[in-house]
């Protein structure tokens, strides 16, 4: 025959229990001062993320595509206008290739196959390096630690019960669904995920984590973006930044070392 539980078991069994029904059914409610206008949310979220207007940062990129995965450590340099310059070194430290685009014009220099590429500053010529197939501006936007927001005509802000909000986006017109996941803390108002959808699908998906503060600015040090339809799946790990940085003017272009081939790069 089994002993009796003792009065302490059966205190702490009844107060197990009672803590994981209570999670189960309740979820993490809304915080007393919670937003509740979609539009006041965005404007909130745009004035924290508008703090990082540039960045000098170290980092890893790990690309995961057909040719298997691709790694390697990236030095980034970005505005949020949209003007970029990524500095990529092989495993052993030495200059791989450098992308530069002042926001018109996008140059690459790829040192190990000794030929300069230049075109127009289009999502498929930025996407040549880090592998983020969007614009300028819309890069700079995720790697300051924010997203891009679609066109939209209808909006709303909702509780999610796992503790965060979500802000719901759609274009009639375009036919595009978006949605964002926004951390409660009214003083940070972390983007935890932020997610577009067509009539197909997912457009493209993109996470924040390791989240802390940078110069009094909330910023996360991983940032994980997928587009399958462009074969991009991309993780960044910075592991020093510099928010707000005076960046050269002249660090938006590059030119064509002495003799080395010079291709130009459209998109089909």
């Amino acid at each position: 025959m089994s002993s009796p539980r003792r009065p302490l078991e059966l205190v702490l069994v009844a107060v197990l229990a009672g803590t994981s029904a209570g999670f189960s059914c309740g979820g993490v409610p809304r915080p007393r001062n919670a937003v509740t206008d979609a539009a006041e949310m965005m404007r909130m979220v745009g004035q924290i993320r508008g703090r990082a207007r540039s960045m000098r940062a170290r980092g890893k990129a790990d690309h995961f595509g057909p040719e298997g995965r691709v790694r390697g450590t990236v030095y980034f340099f970005v505005e949020a206008s949209g003007r970029l310059r990524f500095e990529a070194l092989t495993p052993l430290d030495t200059p791989a290739a450098s992308l530069a685009s002042d926001g018109t014009t996008f140059t690459l220099l790829d040192t190990r196959e000794r030929v300069f590429y230049t075109g127009p500053a289009l999502p498929c010529n930025i996407a040549r390096l880090l592998r983020i197939p969007m614009a300028g501006r819309d890069v700079a936007a995720i790697l300051l630690g924010g997203t891009p927001l679609i066109r939209h005509d209808r909006a709303s802000l909702g509780w999610d019960d796992d503790g965060f909000y979500v802000l719901s986006l759609s274009s009639t017109a375009e036919g595009l669904r978006q949605r964002v996941e926004i951390a409660p803390d009214r003083s940070r108002l972390d983007v935890l995920k932020s997610e577009v959808r067509d009539s197909r699908g997912i457009v493209f998906a993109v996470e924040f984590e390791d989240f802390g503060r940078i110069e009094g600015v909330p910023f996360p040090k991983k940032i994980h973006f997928v587009n399958e339809r462009e074969d991009a799946d991309v993780m960044v790990h910075y592991d020093r930044v510099e928010l707000n940085p005076a960046l050269p003017e002249d660090a938006w272009t590059l030119a064509p070392p002495a003799g080395m081939e010079v291709r130009n790069l459209g998109c089909r």
